[in-house]
């Protein structure tokens, strides 16, 4: 090979060797930058990715409640008095004429007809009269037959001694006047008989309606009367609760108003109207009866149970009201919590009356603002909170 052919030959390989070199370091730089933007991207990336995170778990930790407006709703205040369950007809059954019980036919709890025979008096006393009566009866009809034989006599003997007829006349006026008293006093013996003997059917002791027997207060052997009774009975078809109420009370009171009661140990509720309202009474502290009746054959309601009724205690007005779950007592103070900027804010409370489950709020709350009415037990105060619907 020429000589000028060698050289160029390395020329040419010198060229390519730097050709060569210089497309190395282009591409290391390639490299080199494209890794620079790699990690910067990882570092933006893993820097945003714990931002969101720590928001994410910010947000998880906010408490979520729900709220109400406060506006202004009906309201009526109740007062409760309690008392039992009686029949519309209840007496206590006291015979007419003492005697001592001989037989029980009923007991505590039987239900009885009109008529129907409950207990049988000894008539012993009745026995002793009838027969005092009738031993005075004959003895009166004997003292008329002496007084008539008597005043005939005297008679007889003025015409034999040839009285004059005035005086005849005034011997059988005399007589005719005994007689009449004597016959009078049988006539009002015979009566007594009568009335002595017509009590024979007192001793036989029967209920005056159909009813329940409620309470049986006598025992065979015992003596009873007009002011010891047998028994007492009630009407179980229409039964009524009695209760004396404070004259306030009683204003708004009126026949036929729908009343709330509650029935028994368990407080069943049940509802009865007012059958009647009675006077205001000056001698029992201005107060006066109502009555309320129950609907027949309820289950819920029946003699002798124990039932406390609601009765008005103000007249319907507009009122703050919240449900009484709202509030939050501590020592004496009562709180409600109020969304104030997203945050939960405690705030005290005055409250007035109660009444099935709620509550009137006299002051601390104003109309417009924003009650916390779910989630109270896991926020507390000064903790920023979101809504839910």
């Amino acid at each position: 090979m020429k000589s000028c052919e060698l050289l160029e030959l390395l020329r040419i390989n010198n060229f390519l060797g730097f050709e060569n070199m210089k497309l190395m370091t282009k591409n290391k730089l390639i490299i080199t930058l494209a890794l620079i933007f790699f990690i910067l991207g990882a570092v933006v990336f893993s820097f945003f990715s714990v931002k969101a995170r720590d928001e994410s778990v910010e947000s998880d930790n906010i408490k979520t409640v729900k709220i109400k407006t406060v506006e202004l709703e009906d309201f009526q205040a109740s007062i409760e008095y309690s008392g039992f369950i009686q029949g519309e007809k209840q007496v206590m059954l006291a015979p007419k004429i003492n005697g001592r019980i001989l037989s029980v036919l009923k007991s505590d709890g039987d239900t009885v007809k009109k008529g129907e025979i409950i207990a049988i008096l000894s008539a012993d006393e009745i026995k002793a009269q009838s027969s005092t009566a009738q031993q005075t009866i004959e003895a009166l009809n004997e003292n008329l037959s002496q007084t008539e034989r008597y005043y005939k006599q005297k008679v007889s003997e003025a015409k034999d001694n040839k009285a004059t007829s005035e005086e005849v006349q005034s011997a059988k006026r005399l007589r005719d006047l005994q007689v009449k008293l004597v016959e009078k006093e049988i006539i009002r013996a015979r009566g007594g008989l009568g009335e002595v003997q017509s009590l024979i059917k007192e001793t036989i002791v029967r209920a005056p309606f159909d009813g329940v027997i409620t309470k049986f207060v006598g025992e065979i052997g015992q003596l009873v009367g007009p002011t010891v009774p047998v028994c007492e009975i009630a009407d179980d078809k229409n039964i009524v609760a009695e209760v004396f109420v404070n004259r306030d009370v009683l204003l708004q009171i009126h026949k036929g108003q729908k009343v709330k009661a509650f029935c028994g140990d368990n407080k069943k509720e049940c509802f009865g109207e007012v059958k009647s309202v009675g006077a205001i009474s000056e001698s029992n502290a201005q107060k006066g009866l109502v009555r309320v009746i129950f609907e027949k054959n309820n289950p819920e309601v029946y003699l002798g149970q124990y039932v406390i009724l609601q009765l008005p205690n103000s007249k319907d007005d507009k009122k703050i009201i919240l449900d009484e779950k709202l509030i939050i007592s501590r020592y004496d103070e009562t709180f409600v919590f109020i969304l104030e900027n997203d945050f939960a804010s405690e705030r005290k409370v005055k409250l007035g009356k109660f009444q099935d489950g709620k509550v009137e709020v006299l002051e601390g709350i104003s109309l417009g603002e924003k009650i916390i009415t779910d989630g109270l037990n896991k926020i507390r105060n000064n903790e920023k909170v979101k809504i839910y619907e």
